[in-house]
């Protein structure tokens, strides 16, 4: 299964390298940004082209953190996960107009 192989999209891009993996970012980044001026198109396109020629970094920790389905390997109800360390937590999700949506 992709996810058990830790595949992000940015995996997938570098494993195709840089001429087949940025034909198709190329793809991409003028799909989603039909609207935007060539130079906004020119600049994600650059940015995420030097972020894909990195190795990975965070974009792995959701699969770290996750199994399958976005379940938690360890959940936040579980002792095992802080310790012995008695701290409060709270979790917020948001109603309208902010970055949850």
């Amino acid at each position: 299964m992709v996810w058990d192989r830790r595949m992000s999209p940015f995996n997938l891009l570098r494993k195709l390298g840089k001429g087949m993996g940025g034909r198709l970012l190329r793809g991409a980044v003028n799909r989603r940004l039909a609207s935007a001026s060539d130079e906004e198109k020119e600049a994600l396109y650059n940015y995420l082209l030097i972020s894909m020629s990195m190795p990975a970094s965070t974009e792995t920790a959701i699969f770290i953190c996750f199994a399958t389905g976005l379940r938690a390997h360890m959940g936040l109800e579980s002792d095992e996960r802080l310790g012995s360390l008695d701290l409060p937590v709270s979790c917020f999700h948001g109603n309208r107009g902010d970055w949850t949506h």
